[in-house]
């Protein structure tokens, strides 16, 4: 997903741009393709080169299994949004091959937001605490005695 830039040719390009065309050959950010294109990559790179499996009901929840079976981690997906569960050893190596294939990485881990979800953790009690209060804040009041056709 990242552009391999040949320094010369942009220099010369920044200089003199109506000397230039560039073609896009992958989707960029902003083009109304480019979450789908993210999104199949990072599905490709979770699948392909760690053995995570789709959902049969979500294709946005990723998981991997144990020889025995038994969950390792689980993953769930919202546009560039990952909010990752599992063992220390099974996040550790999600998050390097991660990295290896989209570069460095913003991790947080005790308290975060994912998919209009606050999540916070404490660390003395191992409790994990789920809240939509903020988004609830911002949720609009409808107007629900309009009839069909009403506009």
């Amino acid at each position: 997903m990242f552009a391999k830039l040949k320094l010369d040719l942009w220099t010369c390009a920044a200089r003199k741009p109506s000397d230039y065309c560039a073609e896009c050959l992958k989707g960029a950010y902003g083009l109304n393709d480019a979450v789908i294109l993210w999104h199949l990559s990072l599905v490709e790179v979770f699948i392909k080169h760690m053995g995570y499996t789709k959902g049969k009901h979500d294709t946005c929840i990723l998981y991997r299994a144990d020889a025995s079976g038994a969950l390792t981690s689980i993953v769930s997906l919202h546009v560039d949004d990952l909010l990752c569960v599992g063992l220390p050893y099974e996040m550790q190596k999600l998050n390097t091959i991660l990295e290896k294939h989209f570069d460095k990485l913003k991790v947080d881990r005790r308290n975060f937001r994912h998919f209009g979800v606050d999540i916070t953790t404490c660390d003395k009690s191992h409790a994990v605490t789920l809240s939509q209060q903020n988004y609830l804040k911002q949720l609009k009041p409808v107007d629900d005695d309009k009839t069909r056709g009403d506009g």
